[in-house]
């Protein structure tokens, strides 16, 4: 790759006419700026590679203005990431300033300064020393990639500090069913909605929490607290975009980034994994049977995950597969947790379609995901949809995501109670396939079933309509006897 390098004497810079929004508006300064232009070449299948370019950022400049140019190609397609002085190697937060994923073809532009920055990236000090630009080819068409980046500094006095504004991490601690959507995204990434946008439609959607969750980065937790709705709570989370699947950080801490340059042959995939679970949060494989879009589809382990979304947006082939990809777990006594979330990126594809529903101690980020990582959660398609599974055996009880204990050779007693499914119809499953069938009648009902407890190793529910899309998925319920009372291995 042939890289051309240059430098522009200082000089005092017009207002951008990009909407860059330089800060020398208002008050007459002076300002000098220097202008690093490098120039190379994506051959066509060049695919995932992460190249970084270095720019010597000096003393006393305020602003990096960043431009990347790679043709009108509708193939190609750029990912641009920066990296400070603090370093670029896999896992260094420090060193991370933001990420650019999806949709904007053609030419970037982006901008970070003390005060602000582009949505996607990090705005804070620049300080001096040899940053990085990431280029990452997501897609290259067969004539090849050909980019031109130009990265100015402008030498400016330090802006106001920015200070995030982060939403609040409790609403109640009041028991309670509380529907959110896990998977959405923002102008923080490929999505056309702001985060005022994003919330306001999760309100009339009838939801009590959401999870944005944009590509690669983390930018959009600094803005939620300036635009909070009463009553809805919005955790942190990332949508871990590597080459080989996406997954979701979920309910994580303020501030924490997950890196995501790495392949299943790399073995990172349980590092970072652990590091969202040490961060508060929960690891699910997103869309993991979607081979439409390119590094969508899971090539990782499943099983490394702590839960896996089985229904992404409206219903289709790939939510079926997924489905029989985590009842394989289930059967394999891999006791992960089912989840969906709409991925809504735009207008057309509605938040809270589908929803998932937890059971929780209190509308708060601790409780909401403590129900997550316990499996007291089921998928619904909508706010009208209710449903909750329960177990009886020999004196004891157990709930969606829980363990019924009970002896070889007892009766097992299931009740599925639904609402807001009136005419469609309900299965009970077990390892050993669909073992229960029926059709709801009234607005809101009980479903009654018998098993013995050393028949199945687990119960759960379904419900569809008459054209067999879903309406709703329960999470199992697990029947241990006293042969089989030790947990799985998870």
């Amino acid at each position: 790759m042939a890289d051309i390098t240059s430098e522009i004497a200082p000089r005092t810079p017009a207002p951008p006419a990009d909407g860059l929004l330089a800060s020398t508006r208002g008050a007459r300064l002076d300002v000098s700026a220097t202008t690093t232009i490098r120039g190379g070449r994506f051959p066509a299948g060049c695919l995932d590679d992460y190249v970084y370019i270095p720019v010597a950022v000096p003393e006393g400049v305020g602003e990096l203005q960043v431009t990347c140019d790679y043709g009108p190609d509708e193939d190609n397609f750029l990912n641009i990431g920066i990296f400070g002085p603090e370093g670029h190697e896999l896992g260094n937060d420090a060193g991370f300033r933001g990420w650019s994923h999806g949709g904007r073809r053609g030419r970037r532009r982006l901008l970070i300064s003390e005060s602000r920055a582009t949505p996607g990236y990090l705005a804070g000090p620049i300080t001096a020393g040899t940053w990085h630009i990431a280029l990452n080819p997501h897609s290259i068409g067969s004539d090849g990639l050909d980019w031109t980046l130009v990265v100015t500094m402008l030498n400016l006095p330090p802006g106001r500090a920015f200070v995030p504004m982060l939403a609040t991490s409790v609403i109640n601690e009041i028991p309670g069913w509380y529907r959110g959507d896990l998977h959405l995204h923002t102008e923080h990434s490929d999505g056309a909605q702001t985060p005022a946008e994003v919330s306001a439609r999760a309100v009339l959607s009838g939801l009590d929490f959401i999870v944005p969750t944009d590509h690669n980065t983390i930018s959009a937790q600094q803005h939620w607290g300036g635009v909070d709705r009463p009553g809805l709570l919005v955790l942190c989370g990332e949508e871990v975009t590597t080459p080989a699947g996406h997954w979701g950080a979920v309910g994580i801490g303020p501030g924490v980034w997950i890196d995501f340059r790495y392949r299943p042959g790399d073995a990172h995939l349980r590092r970072f994994v652990d590091r969202v679970r040490g961060a508060g949060g929960i690891a699910i494989a997103n869309h993991p049977e979607r081979r439409v879009h390119k590094g969508c589809a899971w090539e990782f382990d499943a099983s490394e995950m702590d839960a896996v979304e089985v229904w992404n947006g409206a219903w289709t082939r790939s939510d079926e597969e997924a489905l029989r990809l985590w009842d394989g777990l289930l059967r394999a006594g891999r006791r992960l947790v089912a989840v969906g979330g709409s991925d809504s990126h735009h207008v057309d594809q509605p938040i809270g379609h589908p929803q998932t529903v937890v059971g929780a101690t209190g509308l708060n980020r601790e409780a909401v995901v403590a129900a997550l990582r316990a499996g007291h959660a089921y998928v619904a398609a909508d706010s009208r949809v209710h449903l909750d599974l329960g177990a009886e055996s020999d004196g004891a009880a157990a709930a969606m995501g829980g363990r019924l204990v009970t002896r070889v050779d007892r009766t097992v007693s299931v009740t599925l109670r639904v609402g807001g499914v009136a005419g469609n119809r309900v299965t009970l499953h077990t390892d050993l396939g669909v073992v229960h069938e029926a059709v709801v009648e009234h607005p809101a009902a009980a479903v009654l079933w018998e098993t013995v407890s050393d028949a199945s190793s687990y119960v759960r529910a379904e419900v569809r309509d008459a054209r067999g899309e879903m309406l709703a998925i329960s999470n199992p319920i697990w029947i241990d006897t006293a042969a089989s009372g030790a947990d799985p291995e998870h």
